[in-house]
């Protein structure tokens, strides 16, 4: 038998815990299930992390998408549109991703790609809009034949020393421009009066200040040790500040973005920074020692946490998968506690130094 609850005209008011309570029969056990509902003001779309401008901004093929990343509440729908027409990509040389919030293309076709792309974004409250154009200039066709063979080959060697000194400029030009728009401007200061108590602190990472007197450490104190582990975009290492405490060294981890990743990648590991700092320290999770952003333009972030010496408690969990107490009673499928009561109440014998 199913029951339901129906709340008219609902407001912030109605935020809450509720619980729904039913009695077995003829058992008359009592059963109790809660929920935490937040209920959250509408808010009409807005656009918050694009490298998308007015309809008269000239995108070159140095950067391989286009970003619109929005948040809204309700949740939006999001459409594509190429010269004014719905744009649907073939998933194969070009596809969504994030949800369509990102404009991917693996492979540029000069022939077809180029036009005027736009993301519009709507719900019951509103919508906006995002408009660049994809545009090809000077590309080499590959049909020109040199009157020399000795200008072609100077003209190679040219290339090959000139390109990556060119892909390493554009990459950080567009880097500072990615953090422009994502408001690293305010990095520091954030913009606190606007943070909305009814939304989660991780949409609204980027309006939390960032006190550099309190978390900021040089690079020169932190000697980086071997890596611990690693992700599609980011890297783990060992490490050892110097001089944190009394002069006295410290063992950390420190989290950091590999070289010529995406913007999304470095601003997820911005907004984690930031929800740490929030946050500040507790018992039972890895703590925010500090932060290296003195090179953040040129996308070099470091974010130091506390050193996990017994490793990852997952793996702990999966070696040990087999030697555990199963508490769950086979005769009526619930936890019982009693299970195992036995075992925790011995005696057992505790050491220092981890002998």
């Amino acid at each position: 038998m199913n029951y339901s609850a129906i709340i008219h005209k609902i407001d912030n008011n109605y935020t809450g815990v509720y619980a729904c309570s039913t009695m077995s029969i003829p058992q008359c056990e009592m059963q109790t299930i809660r929920t935490l509902i937040t209920v959250v003001a509408p808010q009409k779309p807005r656009i918050i992390v694009t490298n998308m401008g007015t309809c008269q901004e000239k995108v070159y093929p140095s950067t391989n998408n286009f970003t619109c990343v929005y948040e809204a509440v309700p949740r939006a729908s999001i459409k594509w549109y190429k010269d004014d027409l719905e744009f649907f990509p073939d998933n194969i040389r070009v596809k969504f991703e994030n949800m369509k919030q990102v404009l991917l293309f693996i492979k540029f076709n000069y022939t077809t790609d180029h036009g005027r792309y736009t993301c519009h974004v709507k719900n019951r409250l509103g919508s906006v809009n995002k408009t660049a154009t994809l545009r090809f200039e000077d590309r080499y066709t590959g049909n020109d034949i040199p009157v020399q063979v000795a200008v072609g080959i100077l003209f190679v060697l040219l290339i090959a020393i000139i390109i990556p000194l060119l892909y390493k400029t554009k990459k950080e030009r567009q880097m500072k421009k990615i953090l422009k728009q994502v408001g690293l401007a305010n990095f520091e200061n954030g913009e606190a009066e606007y943070i909305n108590p009814n939304l989660s602190i991780d949409d609204q990472a980027q309006l939390v200040p960032y006190n550099k007197k309190s978390w900021e450490i040089p690079k020169e104190r932190i000697k980086l040790g071997k890596q611990l582990g690693t992700g599609a975009f980011g890297v783990v290492m060992e490490a050892v500040v110097e001089r944190y405490d009394n002069n006295t060294d410290l063992k950390v981890a420190i989290k950091m973005i590999k070289r010529n990743t995406d913007a999304i990648p470095f601003t997820a590991l911005l907004s984690e920074l930031k929800i740490m700092v929030h946050l500040g320290k507790h018992l039972n999770v890895v703590n925010l020692i500090g932060a290296c952003t003195k090179h953040i333009v040129e996308g070099d972030l470091y974010i130091i946490v506390e050193f996990c010496r017994f490793g990852n408690l997952r793996n702990y969990l999966l070696h040990h998968r087999d030697i555990f107490i199963n508490q769950i009673n086979p005769g009526t499928e619930r936890i019982n506690y009693s299970i195992g009561a036995d075992i925790l109440s011995r005696p057992f014998p505790v050491v220092s130094d981890d002998r």
